[in-house]
């Protein structure tokens, strides 16, 4: 199914015409279709914490005001329920976390076994998912400023883990869009690479460092006209900016094109002689259930090499 990005007027005009014919056949799955899960026992046991959060989070989701129409209205947001039904049915989701917690549970010896914590910030190799209604309210925002340009599109996810966020934007975003994910524990790209869904023929993983040269994600940022990081705990050296993933990004993507951070921020300074500098045009809040709520910053680059 494809999604169209609409101007505002069109989307107001068509909200009350949705297609439940399509929206059902994309919830309906291809038969035969897997549902690869986390290697732990599906019997996982919530340490009271884990528990306590996820009820904080369960409220904190019940109390989320309405979204503005500028955003409800997105043609992203209408086919939100159905793309969440689709990835927590590859995953295995059942409701109440346990699937989450037994990813969380087998990314801590993923990490450990791949020898990385060796070479790099333990705490960059910290393993969260990313809510996903939370994204799409940020993808939303992220497509209206977005030049205009032939499809296919591109998408990056940076720190990609098990591929659940990839997955997720390939859902939201429809058949314009390749999506690529960028992950440096082996384990996890493999799980990634491995999951089966109605999207799979526009998602691909690479494994490897997204600050390596000469690689293939160094040619993902390059071709990427939308990418996205959460960067919650990425080291940043006692500020809010990742400096780092400013430098990186500055040198590979595109004018205009569009990136987005989780809770930490982009350093918007010009990057180089010729003005090169991330502008932020938005942000949004919401709940995420790994760290209670995550605010996204979208920023526009300026200044680029030229598409």
């Amino acid at each position: 199914m494809v999604l169209e990005v609409l101007p505002v007027e069109t989307q107001r005009a068509r909200v009350n015409r949705c297609n439940s014919t399509a929206m059902e056949a994309f919830i309906t799955l291809p038969g035969g279709l897997t549902s690869p899960r986390a290697r732990r026992s599906s019997t996982c046991r919530l340490h009271p914490r884990q528990s306590k959060k996820l009820r904080v989070y369960t409220r904190a989701c019940a109390s989320q005001p309405s979204l503005p129409p500028s955003i409800s209205t997105s043609p992203v947001l209408q086919d939100i329920e159905s793309a969440l039904a689709a990835v927590s049915h590859i995953y295995g989701d059942d409701g109440d976390g346990n699937s989450e917690y037994e990813r969380w549970s087998q990314a801590r010896d993923d990490i450990e076994s791949s020898g990385l914590l060796k070479k790099t910030h333990s705490q960059e190799l910290t393993y969260g998912e990313f809510d996903l209604r939370l994204l799409s309210r940020a993808l939303a925002l992220g497509l209206e400023h977005l030049p205009a340009a032939p499809a296919p599109r591109t998408f990056v996810d940076i720190g990609s883990g098990y591929g659940r966020a990839a997955h997720g934007a390939a859902a939201l975003l429809g058949d314009d869009w390749g999506v690529v994910g960028l992950e440096i524990v082996p384990a996890m790209h493999d799980f990634a690479g491995r999951v089966e869904a109605p999207w799979a023929s526009r998602t691909s993983f690479v494994l490897g460092d997204y600050a390596e040269e000469g690689g293939a994600a160094e040619d993902a940022l390059t071709r990427a006209d939308f990418c996205f990081a959460f960067a919650t705990t990425w080291p940043s050296a006692g500020t809010p900016y990742l400096a780092g993933l400013t430098r990186v990004l500055g040198d590979r993507l595109c004018d205009g094109a569009v990136a987005m951070t989780a809770d930490k921020q982009l350093v918007q300074e010009e990057l180089g002689p010729g003005g090169e500098r991330f502008e932020e045009v938005a942000r949004v809040d919401g709940p995420n259930r790994c760290c209670g709520d995550s605010t996204v910053f979208v920023y526009k680059f300026r200044g680029g090499r030229g598409i």
